[in-house]
């Protein structure tokens, strides 16, 4: 299964139901990156905080700023 977390409006409810199914279906949630996640609230939550889609949304113009920085190292 798929679920999209939109980080610049978070929806606690949809959040822990999203936890809650994971826990019933003994499941663990596997973000874009590969990074396995528990499905416990801070687990979860530090996942999301250290998202690109986090990143971008707080502060775009520095998350596009260090792909720049990225390319310099090259």
């Amino acid at each position: 299964m798929t679920a999209r977390v939109d980080v610049r409006r978070l929806d606690s409810k949809f959040g822990a139901m999203l936890l809650q199914f994971a826990k019933a279906a003994d499941a663990v949630f596997v973000r874009g990156d590969g990074l396995i996640v528990e499905p416990l609230v801070g687990a979860f939550a530090a996942a999301l905080r250290n998202s690109d889609a986090w990143k971008y949304a707080n502060d775009p113009a520095a998350h596009i700023a260090s792909y720049a920085e990225l390319e310099d190292d090259e």
